[in-house]
């Protein structure tokens, strides 16, 4: 339990030093299969526990990427941290457990224009509060958002964006917003069908 509030405290500390973005309108419509499939643009960032990723990964697995573009996506992806938890990063054991999910999990915070001193104080603050079987999901970046904005088909900023990317990169599927349900069960349908 402790470590999945240190979990949401760090979310919140890392978006709390986002940018301000315009505000667009959200998308109404869902993702049609034209503006999927094509391969996520490289992503540059660092774990908090200090490791430099390039996503996409391309190591035989799934990915399940949340991306936050600004502040104003905090309070909706709160909302979504406790089952993304749950379903993806807890350890689950027993006859009734067997689905745990064999892939990566990864939360960016998209801070461009921030200085690396800026983002090394954020990450270095964010890990003295999180146990080590976190660190690794939870990601900072100062690059510039627009290319992974367009991948993913971004038309509101102030909400998070949750990817599904096959074992070779190619967008799955996009989920965007406020967390419900339907929309957990669709982005656990899609993860099943990318693994």
């Amino acid at each position: 339990m402790l470590k999945k509030l240190v979990f949401f405290l760090l979310i919140a500390a890392a978006l709390t030093a986002l940018p301000i973005w315009p505000l667009g309108t959200e998308a109404t419509r869902p993702h049609s299969q034209k503006e999927l499939g094509h391969v996520l643009p490289e992503l540059k960032a660092k774990t908090l526990d200090g490791k430099e990723l390039t996503l996409p990964l391309k190591n035989g697995k799934a990915t399940l990427l949340g991306v936050a573009f600004s502040t104003k996506a905090e309070q909706d992806l709160k909302g979504w941290l406790q089952p993304i938890y749950d379903a993806f990063l807890a350890k689950h054991e027993g006859v009734f457990e067997a689905g745990n999910f064999d892939g990566n999990v990864y939360l960016v915070a998209m801070m461009p224009g921030a200085g690396a001193l800026v983002t090394k104080g954020i990450r270095d603050k964010a890990a003295k509060n999180i146990d080590a079987d976190l660190k690794p999901h939870l990601l900072l970046t100062t690059q510039e958002s627009s290319t992974i904005a367009k991948a993913l088909n971004v038309t509101d900023k102030s909400r998070p964006y949750f990817a599904v990317l096959d074992t070779a990169g190619h967008i799955k599927s996009v989920v965007s917003g406020a967390y419900n349900e339907a929309k957990m069960d669709q982005l656990s349908d899609n993860v099943s069908a990318a693994e």
